[in-house]
């Protein structure tokens, strides 16, 4: 059950309760002896269901120093987070809130660290923790006594060479926001907190404020002065209203905590936002690489190379899914009705290229949002999902193909036995050579307004049946000695080269529909890419990245992605060009031989001949 003891001064309130995040699990054997850092499934879930920009605020530093009270004030409250009365430590691991709350674009996770200078404390486990805290953080506010004495920096000594502990990445900043509290600070006011901070560690440590300068170029630090002089009513100050706490230290606790939500980035990785997805992937990774005792140092880059190509495949199979549950229920939707009417479950080419580019575009949309890397990297992916959706949208298409193909000829069946076939038998032959070709020529017309237009099938029916039917009723016809043998020949050829006119006209088709495809297709996929690319450059910015070298490495980056997405285009685009232009020229020899047999034609069949060079195919 929550309780609500509400902060106020304009932070606002969050819901939620603590939930614990990893633990540490003392070496059974010889608790000197590192043990196992463990994770709360239940927590992971948690953090990997968000879909946008994460923030990472680690709260780390001295146990008993109110560390959990100031990352309980973050959600705008007292209470939360559990605070301890003694002189023990009470937050075991890492807890983070329950509902990550969403500020300025970005879903903040707030995580209460248990204290690291406890002296009961597995000190590599203490050292660790700090190591984590700073690798997976994009704002570490570390809180210690405001004395800043020698008994009061707790870790930041690591400062002195941090790459004894992490292997940063070549490029891009890693290390998140440094937020110093000084806690019960009770001197008077420093012209500049932060002067008086490394002044004070410099004091006590010259190697660790040279770290500090050189790892965290902009920081910030807050002195915060006592809550109040009744130290029993310190022991349980989140069940205290604001109104008891001393005007001066509600202030102070105000402005650091806006100053760290308003000042509060998301986590990156290279010049993208991590997601609950990535991030959760590489805190995995990094507790993984710390549970590891053989591995010294903590290697961001592997970690980060781990984490881009988690993503990548995790979301070309999700993206894949998505296009083929997407094409299932627009493909078959008329399936799910239950009245007696007829469903014809096929498309045009037309209609079902654009069912598949209004879904192709949610689906790259989705990708790009997910997708992190350099350009490279992204494009690559992309090609990859590319692949495998053209796999998907091949499945479906030579489906509709056979609908199209088996209701076309359905349809043309019919009409063949309703003009041509009910006059081949011995009751109601036709009585000449005449009646035959108009007979033809009617059938044909129905066919043009009866069939489905625009799609291949079209044709491959009318060429299955000129195959099929129109030879049998030749060879029928030509029996019974309404056609002579002469004239039966001569029939017989032209339908056999109208058949081949066909299939060709149908190649025809199919190529010019997979061009426009392609060409609509890399259009998308440039738009989106173009925008992922100006997205990049935009958290570079924010990152304030002035590198010469990493900015030439990331405008390099994109002009290869770019030149790659239009290279293969081009190609794939050529190729199918020479494929039109062959079947062109062939088409072309067959509309020729048809010409040449028109002048030996009745009216019936001439007009028939027409059509096909006419009015549909040509």
């Amino acid at each position: 059950m929550e309780c609500e003891n509400v902060f106020g001064e304009g932070i606002p309130f969050r819901e939620g309760i603590p939930i614990q995040l990893l633990n540490y699990v003392e070496n059974e054997k010889d608790r000197n002896e590192f043990g196992e850092i463990i994770f709360n499934e239940e927590a992971l879930d948690i953090i990997r269901g968000i879909d946008g920009p994460v923030a990472i605020i680690s709260v780390v530093g001295s146990y008993r120093r109110g560390k959990s009270w100031f990352a309980n004030v973050l959600h705008g409250r007292h209470d939360g987070f559990m605070l301890g009365s003694t002189v023990d430590r009470c937050t075991q691991g890492i807890y983070m809130w329950s509902k990550p709350f969403d500020y300025q674009g970005k879903r903040m996770i707030v995580l209460d660290c248990e204290g690291i200078d406890d002296p009961k404390q597995n000190q590599q486990w203490a050292t660790k923790l700090f190591v984590l805290c700073l690798a997976i953080s994009s704002t570490f506010i570390y809180n210690l006594n405001g004395v800043v004495g020698k008994d009061d920096i707790g870790k930041l000594f690591l400062m002195t060479d941090l790459t004894k502990f992490i292997v940063p990445p070549p490029d891009y900043k890693f290390l998140p926001k440094l937020v110093v509290l000084l806690r019960d600070f009770m001197l008077k006011d420093p012209d500049d907190f932060k002067d008086y901070f490394l002044d004070r560690l410099n004091s006590v440590n010259e190697q660790a404020t040279e770290g500090v300068k050189k790892y965290f170029s902009d920081f910030d630090v807050f002195g915060i002065p006592i809550p109040m002089a009744d130290r029993n009513q310190l022991q349980k100050l989140d069940k205290l209203p604001t109104a008891s706490l001393q005007p001066e230290f509600v202030t102070e606790v105000t402005h650091a905590v806006n100053n760290v939500l308003s000042t509060s980035t998301p986590k990156y990785i290279g010049s993208c936002t991590m997601t609950g997805v990535s991030f959760t992937k590489f805190l995995q990774d990094c507790v993984e690489k710390l549970n590891d005792t053989s591995i010294m140092q903590l290697s961001i880059p592997s970690e980060y190379d781990s984490v881009v190509e988690y993503v990548a495949q995790r979301s070309i199979k999700e993206c894949v899914q998505m296009y083929t549950l997407n094409m299932n229920k627009k493909l078959n939707k008329d399936k799910e009705r239950n009245d007696d009417s007829l469903h014809v479950d096929v498309f045009n080419w037309k209609a079902f290229n654009e069912i598949h580019m209004e879904i192709f575009s949610q689906v790259e949309k989705e990708f790009f949002k997910r997708i992190i890397g350099d350009s490279i990297q992204i494009r690559q992916y992309e090609n990859e999902l590319n692949n495998s959706i053209n796999e998907q949208f091949e499945k479906f298409r030579k489906s509709n193909s056979e609908a199209l193909y088996e209701y076309n000829m359905e349809l043309a069946k019919k009409l063949w036995e309703n003009n041509v076939k009910v006059r081949l038998s011995a009751e109601n032959f036709f009585k000449d050579q005449e009646e035959f070709d108009d007979a033809i020529a009617i059938f044909e017309r129905e066919v043009i307004d009866t069939l489905i237009e625009d799609c291949p099938e079209t044709e491959r029916v009318m060429a299955k049946i000129k195959s099929d039917e129109y030879q049998d009723a030749i060879a029928t016809l030509k029996s019974i000695g309404i056609l002579k043998n002469e004239l039966a020949e001569q029939i017989k050829s032209v339908q056999e080269s109208e058949q081949k006119y066909l299939e060709f006209s149908a190649n025809e088709k199919e190529t010019k529909f997979k061009m426009e495809k392609m060409q609509v297709e890399h259009e998308e996929i440039k738009r989106h890419l173009l925008n992922k690319i100006r997205e990049k450059d935009e958290n570079t910015e924010k990152q304030k990245i002035t590198n010469i070298d990493v900015l030439e490495r990331a405008n390099y980056d994109r002009e290869v992605a770019l030149a790659l997405l239009n290279s293969e285009k081009e190609k794939e685009i050529e190729s199918l060009k020479d494929e039109l232009k062959k079947i062109k020229q062939k088409k072309e020899v067959w509309v020729q031989i048809i010409q040449s047999f028109i002048p030996l034609l009745h009216t019936g069949l001439k007009f028939a001949a027409s059509i096909y060079l006419g009015k549909i195919f040509h």
